[in-house]
């Protein structure tokens, strides 16, 4: 999962259990400023490698499949976990 400043565009990586259901707000560690953050998944189809970036909490709570838009081949989307 990937948080990203939209002040400096800093941006720092997390395993999707470190990340909390909720935050209330984020202070860069570039630049100091807080901001509301929009943790973003990067999904990558494993059959084009074709990958776009997902808001976190677009991600399912339970299995599903997604529809590649290049090859149009199906995959099961990781699903959102509880997170601490």
């Amino acid at each position: 999962v990937t948080i990203a400043c939209p002040h400096c565009h800093f941006a720092r990586s997390l395993p999707l259990e470190k990340v909390p259901r909720s935050i209330a707000s984020a202070t860069c560690p570039e630049c100091n400023r807080s901001f509301m953050p929009q943790p973003q998944v990067t999904i990558t189809c494993p059959h084009c490698h074709f990958s776009q970036e997902l808001p976190l909490d677009k991600l399912p709570t339970k299995a599903v499949n997604a529809t590649c838009p290049e090859c149009r081949k199906q995959f099961p989307l990781p699903m959102r976990t509880s997170a601490p």
